[in-house]
């Protein structure tokens, strides 16, 4: 068990040793754990993005909203939010389309390329199909699915983006 990583040791010398675990094997901890790992990494990028276009937002429409009492959570809900509204799609676009076919590397990676049905993702299906099975009509079948999913996922994002430039 791989129980000697930087947090099984941490845990270990502030004495919590009962919460030691080989967090990738565990049914439990297995998809937590590879969740953490690809939030911490896609995080900047998010940041950068909003942050770039918060910078970019007039800083009168703040004031103005300051000098008509709004609270922090109104400017945010009204201002903040709405100026971030194409940003924010984006984001949620690019990280579906993450969750549903770019996790193979993740999984695959953290996992040590184990086989463990409970961190099973699509793509590792197709792999394990097609490389380790041989059964490659299979394989094909679930990429095209996987294809097709992210298409129209796609396709509905651009056609709401399109709607709503409409309306304003």
């Amino acid at each position: 068990l791989a129980r000697h990583g930087v947090v099984n040791t941490a845990l270990e010398a502030v004495g919590l040793e009962f919460l030691v675990r080989d967090w990738l094997s565990e049914k439990a901890t297995v998809v937590p754990t590879m969740m953490g790992v690809v939030v911490w990494r896609e995080v900047g990028f998010a940041t950068l993005v909003l942050y770039a276009r918060l910078m970019s937002v007039e800083q009168e429409l703040f004031e103005a909203a300051a000098l008509d009492g709004a609270s922090w959570l109104q400017t945010l809900w009204y201002i903040t939010i709405p100026q971030l509204r194409r940003q924010i799609e984006f984001l949620l676009l690019l990280y579906t389309i993450t969750m549903l076919s770019w996790l193979f590397d993740y999984v695959f990676m953290l996992t040590s390329s184990r086989y463990t049905p409970w961190s099973y993702v699509v793509e590792l299906y197709i792999y394990y199909s097609q490389f380790r099975w041989f059964t490659g009509g299979a394989a094909a079948a679930a990429a095209l699915v996987l294809l097709l999913v992210s298409v129209v996922l796609a396709v509905v994002r651009y056609w709401l983006s399109e709607r709503t430039e409409e309306t304003e």
